[in-house]
């Protein structure tokens, strides 16, 4: 237990995600993950098609573990690397759950501008701490704990938003519902390779079922493999692995904790994004 302790302060380091799996130990870095055209990189993309029941259940935190301030221990070298605290706060956390403080000692940083982004990312990321689990079958093989999954729940978003391909020519693909989304929205499909990729939708057929991409796809799809379509207007939700499950039916249960893709450039640069709606169901 104390040598797993050090690794994973260790791991905290670079951000790092330490977890226990196949008789192994995996770690994985909490960094920006992005293709060359700065579309979220998804593992792997999740729809009520390949779901079992196509049924997916939501959770949200205690209010008792949101925090808007964040005490942060590192050394510093004018100071003899004696222990020094660097506080962070978030105006918009604070004003939304008042003064809550977390700490953290912040293991081999002796920078001050790293501590501050050190608490910046621990703030950051609990606040975001949404959950989803689901049933899958043979599919459950696939992620493993720390990778990022993309979710088209249709009932979350008010609208069809993934389904399965029924055809493939080249960078036409064709799938198996009329879509409401347009040139320069995004196709995420789920390789054969067991990974996913997006690609630009170039153009739409009038019957709204059939799509070219550019550039095409790494590995060509199969028919009947997973999509979704993420856009400017609805983006798909993320999600974090925190566990997959067995079952005794041959089933899989994977949990996942919500994902920011926008926290980063706040975190290093200060730039804050606004994300783009999930869903387009008013609220009433």
């Amino acid at each position: 237990q104390d040598a797993y302790t050090v690794l994973k302060d260790i791991a905290a380091i670079f951000r790092g995600i330490t977890f226990w799996g196949n008789s192994q130990i995996f770690v994985n870095a909490d960094v920006p993950q992005v293709d060359p055209d700065g579309n979220v990189d998804v593992d792997f993309v999740y729809h009520a098609a390949n779901v079992i029941d196509g049924l997916f259940t939501y959770a949200g935190g205690s209010y008792k573990n949101r925090y808007s301030s964040c005490q942060v221990s590192w050394s510093d070298p004018v100071n003899h690397y004696s222990d020094t605290v660097e506080g962070v706060y978030d105006s918009d956390l604070v004003q939304r759950y008042d003064v809550r403080e977390m700490s953290l000692t912040a293991v081999g940083c002796t920078s001050q501008s790293e501590a501050h982004r050190r608490g910046r990312w621990a703030i950051l990321s609990n606040a975001k701490d949404g959950t989803v689990s689901f049933g899958v079958g043979l599919d459950g093989y696939i992620p493993i704990p720390a990778e990022i999954i993309g979710v088209a729940d249709p009932f979350r978003s008010g609208k069809q938003n993934g389904g399965r391909i029924s055809e493939v020519n080249g960078q036409r693909i064709t799938l198996d519902r009329a879509i409401d989304y347009s040139a320069g929205d995004r196709l995420v499909v789920n390789l054969p390779d067991g990974s996913a990729q997006t690609r630009t939708i170039g153009s739409i057929s009038s019957d709204k079922k059939t799509g070219s991409v550019n550039p095409a796809f790494r590995i060509t799809p199969v028919t009947g493999a997973v999509w979704a379509i993420d856009s400017d207007n609805l983006d798909i939700q993320y999600f974090r692995v925190t566990s997959v499950a067995g079952n005794d039916d041959g089933t899989f249960t994977i949990s996942g904790v919500q994902h920011d893709p926008n926290k980063y450039r706040y975190i290093d640069d200060g730039v804050r994004i606004e994300p783009a709606p999930i869903t387009v169901t008013p609220i009433s």
